[in-house]
């Protein structure tokens, strides 16, 4: 049976927006410092040659290989900071629960329909409605947000991943 829901997605799509834009600048920093990395490491490695020889790996960089790894270090510490004080900004308009964060579903997430069901232990949780698994693993959920599994109003048309 399906349940009418509650339409809140203009009162959510500015929390929306801002979530994913603050997705998009983590990327936009974490990629560059993994990259700087990646030639930090290239910059000590040795390769060798067919005969047996071992020659050094010669990257020619403008800067030293400690402020490569220090702007690593500051990349990281920045990407670190911004997930733990932008991570908790997911809250539905209604009844104020984490979405980010929450295990609890009275109604699916995905379909908004009150047929969740617990599994095992660290299993997660099904919807019985859509056949969703409602998994959160370390850094991601196994299902798009539409609605809120707190009070089942329909937030996000496209869901949040």
């Amino acid at each position: 049976m399906s349940v009418p829901h509650l339409d809140l997605r203009d009162q959510f799509q500015p929390i929306a927006q801002e979530f994913r834009r603050r997705r998009r600048l983590i990327l936009f920093i974490g990629i560059p410092a993994l990259m700087g990395l990646f030639a930090l490491g290239m910059a000590g490695s040795e390769t060798r040659s067919r005969s047996g020889q071992v020659h050094p790996a010669t990257i020619n960089l403008p800067f030293s290989p400690a402020l490569l790894f220090g702007g690593f270090a500051l990349g990281v510490m920045a990407v670190l900071l911004a997930s733990l004080t932008w991570g908790n900004i997911l809250k539905c308009p209604r009844c104020q629960v984490n979405l980010d964060t929450t295990q609890k579903f009275n109604f699916c997430p995905v379909c908004g329909e009150d047929r969740v069901e617990k599994r095992m232990l660290l299993m997660g949780s099904v919807c019985r409605a859509c056949n969703t698994n409602l998994y959160r693993g370390r850094h991601r959920r196994s299902y798009r947000i539409r609605y809120c599994p707190g009070c089942s109003v329909l937030l996000d048309e496209a869901g949040i991943r």
